[in-house]
């Protein structure tokens, strides 16, 4: 009997942030691909990939998540995006919502 399968997961970019090291450590490296895949259009549409796509190439930074997640466009001028650090924070609530182990 085949072992069962880890849950699939899409990677966090995090190294590339605006934010101190200390902080963007202790944002996720990846978040349940389900999870993810309840905002796919808004995601794909935002970037012109696929999220398989994405994922290959790291993933989406927690700004571009919270982005996605809302609904929103990138760049876009209806609300004001919450800031780098703000999205991080989001995204730790929303892990431990869903009863990840975060930081």
């Amino acid at each position: 009997m085949p072992a069962p399968t880890a849950p699939r997961r899409f990677p966090v970019l995090r190294g590339q942030s605006n934010v101190a090291t200390e902080i963007w450590q202790a944002w996720p490296r990846s978040v349940p691909w389900a999870w993810v895949e309840r905002f796919r259009a808004r995601a794909q549409g935002n970037h012109d990939q696929t999220l398989e796509r994405l994922a290959k190439r790291g993933g989406l930074c927690p700004t571009e998540l919270w982005i996605a997640a809302h609904d929103l466009r990138l760049f876009q001028k209806v609300i004001a995006v919450p800031s780098e650090l703000e999205c991080g924070e989001w995204l730790i609530a929303e892990m431990r919502r869903l009863g990840e182990v975060v930081g």
